[in-house]
């Protein structure tokens, strides 16, 4: 089951108000596994993660995603500008990704 799922605030980590400017950018897809977690999440994250898979690009996109995420699957994110397409997995867990930094695809070449 994929549907597209709104943004959420950084005051907010559980909103689930869209982002006007997020909503232009970016197509976000949750694809539901249908499972749910079987072991506890890691204790070093209990409030979420920040992940960044941009290498210290210079030009990089920064994304808050619906904390935590239902249980587990993956967010698919595809940039409107650039095509470039990521996807995140998520445990419906504390530990699960809360905010994502990923490179333009033009700087990945």
């Amino acid at each position: 089951m994929s549907k597209n799922v709104p943004m959420t605030t950084p005051s907010d980590k559980r909103a689930s108000r869209p982002s006007s400017r997020d909503e232009d950018k970016f197509i976000v897809r949750w694809v539901d596994s249908g499972r749910e977690p079987l072991c506890g999440p890691n204790p070093n994250f209990l409030e979420g993660r920040d992940l960044d898979v941009s290498q210290g690009a210079d030009r990089a996109c920064t994304l808050d995603l619906p904390y935590p995420a239902r249980r587990c699957g993956v967010f698919v994110i595809e940039c409107r500008t650039c095509g470039l397409a990521v996807g995140f997995l998520t445990a419906g867990r504390p530990d699960d990704p809360r905010r994502v930094k990923f490179a333009c695809k033009t700087r990945l070449h």
